[in-house]
């Protein structure tokens, strides 16, 4: 699946309260596109998704953390050898 013409920003800090470097927030995006979207692992879920995360797709209604999942699902339910690459990551 390729996800070209679109951006991604993530940001996080440490539980320190410092500044995630540029290659642990690439980290995590591969982690979500390739693990979580990817495989479908939901147990990343509780890593990677905060309690209050929502996202937006053009066209449909936000969708909270429990509501992606439901997504995911289906998703890889209608799609099962659905295979998730990341073949760039911009984030200097």
């Amino acid at each position: 699946m390729r996800m070209a013409g679109r951006r991604f920003s993530v940001g996080r800090e440490s539980e320190e309260g410092e500044s995630m470097s540029t290659a642990d927030n690439k980290a995590l995006v591969r982690r979500f596109w390739e693990g979580l979207v990817g495989t479908g692992d939901s147990a990343l879920a509780d890593e990677l998704l905060a309690p209050g995360y929502i996202v937006h797709y053009a066209g449909n209604p936000p969708m909270d953390r429990d509501g992606f999942l439901q997504f995911l699902g289906a998703l890889r339910t209608a799609f099962p050898d659905v295979a998730v690459t990341v073949e760039d990551l911009l984030a200097e």
